[in-house]
């Protein structure tokens, strides 16, 4: 894994955008939870992508996600990230909120959000498995 905190952030971007991409998925293609109102394209969310993504690394990065830890456990790695992910996701739903876009679904945000923090829990472990490889 990245060892400075701009490459992390990047690598980050790059995971929050994979899990963006999911939400949209789960919305659109696959239709959990909800039927679909109404048609969009991935497309359609570039804006609020750009959005959404600036939001999760700048929170990241407020809440301590990018700060050095001493052999972080999984759990302590995720606390920050899930922290965040909860204020970011909250941000663009008001964004959505004072916009009124007749495109976005409010409930894909919140999936892509749930996506996120798998996305990002999974390179964490496998972040903590590679350090305690190196370790030993």
């Amino acid at each position: 894994m990245p060892k400075s905190r701009l490459a992390r952030a990047l690598l980050d971007a790059v995971l929050i955008n994979i899990g963006f991409i999911i939400g949209y998925l789960m919305r659109y293609e696959w239709r959990w939870f909800l039927e679909v109102g109404f048609e969009a394209t991935l497309g359609d969310y570039v804006p609020l992508q750009v959005i959404f993504t600036i939001a999760f690394v700048v929170l990241f990065g407020l809440d301590g996600v990018y700060a050095p830890k001493r052999a972080p456990t999984w759990l302590d790695r995720m606390y920050p990230v899930v922290n965040a992910t909860a204020k970011a996701t909250i941000i663009v739903l008001a964004v959505i909120f004072v916009y009124r876009p007749t495109v976005y679904s409010r409930l894909m945000i919140i999936e892509a959000g749930a996506s996120v923090v798998a996305v990002i829990g999974i390179a964490r472990w496998v972040q903590g498995r590679i350090e305690d490889s190196e370790r030993k």
